[in-house]
């Protein structure tokens, strides 16, 4: 396939500062967008609710008006192409890091679809005030697929080290920065290239919405570990019960899933308690009062944005309880997965990211969404852990 050339520009950014420990921490990096959880998997979307809130509701075409460059730490369709899209060959002669990504973003490899599957990207930001600007620190693909009655829940890593465009030119950085640099299309558009896969709709939400949403349904109930609950003390001086099926209010949900420094595996094990968290929402939402589904669509509307319109939102709503989204058996994965990333360090080990494979890790997130995959992983390829170099 011919390349298109690109200019790579952008260095590996410096990681996070140490979090200081106080009563009233930053609620940012677990974010949740809960848009497509309530509206989409459990039939509440009747057109009284969402009518009554359609002035507030955010829907736009995802580019934002930026003035200066962030950093990485602070239906269906009426056709399938995925039976007869072209194989993409994923073979790359590079010695550098960047040019092997910029080269797999570039390549016009095929973006499987197919009418049995919706993919929606819900975003988390960490942001206080509002969905126009920030870093994505929660990245999470919800396939649905009506053909398999399965939910797919892929989270993706922040700090996987990617190549995506920007309001401002190509850029080689961590993929939660791709937000801040241009808004949500710029993001889509990174998942999109990368993952060789297509998003149908995305839902960004800022921290005010999770735990007001997480009330609004009367808690979620979780497992937490001693371990867990001690942690959470610690951090945020908040009390969380320990047991089996505990039932946590919104802070507290909000900090089980913010979690990380307890963990030996770190963001790893944050990413699957955020998967808990929406599992057990979903789960929650099965029996809602109309007086709380009012509430969660209130909360919604007025925080959300999204790509997705307000005629296409009842049309999922009508489809989810038709096709009965809630039974579906919900599935959990992260990507890149273990076997398609490192860990790796440079400048006297200040800076930490994920070295991604990603023709393997979009040949395996594919497999997982679709069944299969148009990706051939060539034998003689040049891969990301063999190239050392970032410049």
């Amino acid at each position: 396939m011919e390349k298109k050339k690109k200019e790579v520009t952008g260095v590996i950014p410096g990681v996070e500062g140490v979090e200081k420990r106080k009563k009233k921490v930053k609620k940012s990096s677990v974010v949740i967008a809960v848009i497509v959880v309530i509206l989409v998997f459990l039939g509440v979307i009747a057109a009284h609710f969402v009518l009554r809130y359609t002035k507030d509701l955010d829907i736009d075409d995802g580019i934002d008006d930026v003035t200066g460059q962030y950093s990485d730490d602070f239906l269906f369709r009426d056709e399938d192409n995925s039976q007869n899209a072209a194989d993409m060959i994923a073979m790359q002669q590079n010695d550098n890091l960047n040019d092997l990504l910029a080269d797999w973003y570039t390549n016009g490899g095929e973006h499987l679809t197919s009418k049995h599957v919706m993919n929606v990207l819900l975003i988390g930001l960490d942001t206080f005030d509002g969905v126009g600007s920030g870093n994505s620190d929660v990245m999470m693909i919800v396939s649905i697929n009506n053909e398999t009655k399965k939910i797919t829940l892929c989270s993706l890593f922040r700090d996987s080290y990617t190549y995506f465009d920007t309001a401002y030119g190509p850029k080689t950085s961590k993929i939660n920065a791709a937000y801040g640099n241009g808004g949500p299309k710029y993001l889509v558009d990174a998942v999109e290239n990368n993952y060789k896969i297509k998003i149908d709709y995305y839902a960004a939400v800022d921290f005010t919405a999770f735990e007001q949403v997480i009330d609004e349904v009367g808690g979620v109930n979780l497992d937490v570990t001693q371990n867990e609950a001690d942690g959470i003390y610690e951090y945020a001086n908040i009390s969380v019960p320990v047991g089996e099926n505990v039932l946590l209010n919104g802070e507290q949900a909000l900090y089980f899933s913010r979690m990380r420094k307890i963990y030996t595996s770190g963001d790893i094990q944050r990413t699957e308690n955020q998967r808990k968290v929406i599992t057990a929402l979903i789960n929650k939402s099965k029996n809602l009062t109309l007086s709380q589904l009012d509430g969660v669509v209130k909360t919604l509307c007025s925080y959300v944005r999204t790509d997705c319109s307000v005629s296409k939102i009842i049309t999922l709503g009508t489809t989810a309880i038709l096709n009965k989204w809630y039974d579906f058996e919900i599935v959990s994965m992260e990507a890149p997965a273990e076997g398609a990333r490192q860990p790796y360090t440079t400048h006297g080990d200040s800076v930490w990211i994920w070295v991604v494979d990603y023709p393997l890790a979009a040949q395996e997130v594919q497999n997982a969404l679709y069944g299969h995959t148009n990706i051939i992983l060539d034998e003689n390829r040049v891969k990301a852990f063999d190239v050392k170099s970032t410049r």
